[in-house]
């Protein structure tokens, strides 16, 4: 299966959507100045149907930091029970996006509110390591421990309060 990142929270949090993707349809991408390989033109795509072609500056810029809602609580609904649910997804760990979720949290936390950031694998259901912070003391090697693994061991929650 696969890793499956997520934010659980008590309170709504906004979406960030990655400013440096872009979905086209072929006749947008050619009006915004964008080279299309031979072959695509000549399938069986309507060249007006949205979203068929994804366009990004750079690799690197392609695993900015999205959060977006949940669709379904398949893979999250074994972990927690906190009502708002966002898949969290990044190319690679930096210090940089590290600090950007930090500061996402400390801008949308409300006092009392609870956010937990979760590592699990998809359909392989474990006992979770349980760290607890209060969201004045997470430092980007906290959420390093999380989201900056580049092999899984066993689902990790990092369960952080706003005083």
């Amino acid at each position: 299966m696969s890793n499956y990142q997520f934010i659980a929270s008590t309170i709504e949090l906004p979406e960030i959507e990655n400013p440096h993707v872009h979905l086209y349809s072929i006749n947008e991408a050619l009006a915004n100045g964008l080279s299309i390989e031979e072959s695509i033109l000549e399938m069986d795509i309507d060249p007006d149907e949205p979203e068929v072609l994804l366009w990004f500056e750079s690799e690197e810029l392609l695993g900015e930091i999205t959060v977006q809602k949940e669709e379904d609580g398949y893979y999250s609904d074994p972990y927690t029970q906190l009502p708002y649910r966002y898949t969290f997804e990044w190319g690679r760990y930096t210090q940089k996006r590290a600090e950007e979720i930090i500061t996402f949290l400390n801008q949308h936390m409300q006092s009392g509110s609870i956010v937990e950031l979760w590592d699990t694998w998809m359909d392989d259901i474990e006992e979770p390591v349980v760290k607890i912070l209060s969201l004045d003391h997470v430092t980007p090697q906290h959420i390093q421990a999380i989201f900056g693994n580049t092999e899984y061991e066993k689902p990790t929650v990092l369960s952080l309060q706003k005083s």
